[in-house]
């Protein structure tokens, strides 16, 4: 998890998210993965981390937006964002400043630990759902080629909750392709 502490919002959002949502998540995922954030005295030392890595200057601004939460699939001491595939979800005070907007943040929380968990060997994974979002819905997130077959992502779950859910949700049909298609 990202986060800035020198707003109001910013440590409110802090101590919610992480006694609530944060171990829901952790929760979700079992032992599919593990939930890694700062305590509120490290916040800044922890993002200086996180901005310290291999971005390009495109990916930083995206990194630097805060709050967010940055997947990843290995040890973070071992991650390059140059090698290692990775998406970075943004959420911010106008959508999920408010209850509404955390019980939203909840919801796509949950999807995304029930992706990952997922035991079905055709799912798509969650790099492959954030892809296909940036390949569909540009509007909703960028790519970042990073080698060949590897990408990185940036998603605003801001604009892109509601359709992260439905894509991760919807087992019956290939990510991307919308009801009622024909097709193989």
């Amino acid at each position: 998890m990202l986060y800035e502490d020198y707003t109001d919002f910013g440590r409110a959002f802090i101590t919610e998210f992480n006694n609530v949502y944060l171990e829901r998540l952790a929760r979700g995922l079992k032992s599919h993965g593990a939930v890694i954030a700062p305590f509120l005295g490290d916040v800044e030392r922890t993002r200086d981390e996180v901005m310290s890595k291999d971005w390009t200057i495109e990916e930083w601004r995206q990194v630097s937006q805060v709050p967010a939460l940055l997947v990843i699939s290995k040890n973070f001491d071992d991650f390059s964002p140059r090698s290692d595939p990775w998406v970075i979800f943004h959420f911010g005070e106008e959508q999920y400043g408010s209850s509404a907007g955390l019980a939203e943040l909840d919801k796509t929380l949950k999807a995304i630990a029930a992706s990952v968990g997922d035991s079905d060997s055709s799912h798509q994974t969650l790099y492959q759902i954030a892809r296909n979002i940036t390949n569909e819905r540009p509007d909703l997130g960028l790519a970042f080629s990073l080698q060949p077959n590897i990408f990185g992502f940036s998603i605003d779950l801001i604009k892109a909750g509601s359709y992260l859910r439905d894509l991760i949700q919807d087992r019956r049909r290939p990510v991307g392709r919308k009801p009622g298609a024909q097709g193989s």
